[in-house]
């Protein structure tokens, strides 16, 4: 099942301006913030509108990559410290790709997956 289409978002144009935003971040092999996140979508750079309305749009873009085999892309957002949020661990857990009693600490389950998200979204370059 496809968690992503249970959000309002999904699909939306909103959700395609994040999603390309991600999308350049990972390529980029860089990072993105929740409130450049929250720029695109209109919100306010914080506040619990703002945490609500990020997360949910980046989690059902992890749901949605997740679905299709891949990483979570979530994984390039990063708060003000540089750090993800514990959104990034809840969605990973109900989507089934992290047991925190299995896998242990958070930080180092964040680094492998963003290894993995550069891993798939790197530029190639032709020579």
């Amino acid at each position: 099942m496809n968690r992503a289409t249970e959000s309002k978002y999904y699909e939306t144009v909103l959700y395609h301006l994040v999603y390309s935003e991600l999308v350049s971040a990972a390529r980029h092999q860089g990072l993105t913030t929740y409130q450049y996140i929250a720029e695109i979508m209109g919100l306010k750079p914080s506040g619990n509108l703002m945490g609500r309305e990020t997360g949910e749009i980046i989690g059902a873009i992890s749901a949605n990559e997740v679905f299709h085999n891949r990483p979570m892309l979530s994984a390039v957002v990063v708060n003000t410290q540089g750090v993800p949020g514990g959104g990034l661990y809840d969605w990973a857990e109900k989507l089934g790709v992290y047991d925190p009693d299995a896998f242990g600490d958070e930080k180092e389950f964040w680094h492998e997956e963003l290894k993995r998200v550069y891993e798939t979204w790197r530029r190639e370059y032709r020579a």
